[in-house]
């Protein structure tokens, strides 16, 4: 009876070396690269930014309106009906302050107004779709969502 070995060759530890070393500098530094994670933080808090507004507009019986600019936002008051607040007053952030922020950096989004009555449907931009894009500056996947004239935010990507 003979004894079969098994072990590898240098050659298959080799290889299996040199691939490890190739995915390690492709792969790992994609995995930690805080860009990705920055621009998705953003787009899930403007999302809420337009939702809160909504849903103040619904319990305040005002107009809430969210103004996007490429690199921040804020909530405040449209000052119509009669009793709502003055005209770009800020709503306050549940947490303390005013509801308002800025983009990381890297990271712009489209420019938009949205204004929501007390019934939660969009008054502005009166008609249409109403798109909100966000990107990193140099280039990569662009995250979207529409609010649609009756209200619905409808995420996409």
């Amino acid at each position: 009876m003979s004894k079969t070995q098994q072990a590898f060759t240098i050659i298959e530890l080799i290889t299996i070396i040199v691939l490890l070393g190739i995915l390690s500098a492709v792969a790992i530094p994609r995995l930690f690269d805080r860009r990705d994670f920055d621009e998705r933080l953003y787009y899930d808090e403007l999302i809420t930014a337009v939702r809160y507004a909504q849903k103040q507009a619904l319990s305040s019986g005002c107009q809430i309106k969210v103004d996007i600019a490429p690199s921040s936002y804020s909530v405040s008051y449209n000052g119509t009906p009669a009793p709502c607040p003055d005209q770009d007053q800020a709503v306050a952030h549940p947490g303390g302050g005013d509801y308002s922020g800025t983009a990381p950096t890297g990271v712009i989004s489209s420019t938009l107004t949205l204004a929501f009555a007390s019934l939660g449907q969009r008054v502005e931009p009166p008609a249409g779709n109403a798109v909100l894009t966000i990107a990193r500056k140099n280039g990569g996947q662009e995250l979207s969502f529409t609010v649609h004239p009756n209200g619905f935010i409808a995420q996409g990507q």
